[in-house]
């Protein structure tokens, strides 16, 4: 079962409080879970998007307005 799109939400979710140790940690995860479920696809994920702090992606939920 893919994982990354509930820990992706937990971390923008955490960033949204303001506890990025928590932010990042789940972010992290979610990216480890996109590049385990599509090596050749993930970094076009929001996941990478937000912590590669690319705010071009209009997918990604955690971006700049």
């Amino acid at each position: 079962m893919h994982k990354g799109t509930p820990l992706y939400l937990m971390g923008w979710l955490s960033y949204e409080i303001k506890d990025y140790e928590r932010g990042v940690f789940y972010m992290d995860a979610a990216l480890s879970e996109d590049v385990r479920n599509n090596p050749a696809g993930w970094a076009q994920t929001p996941a990478a998007s937000f912590l590669f702090l690319d705010d071009t992606d209009h997918n990604a939920a955690a971006r700049k307005q």
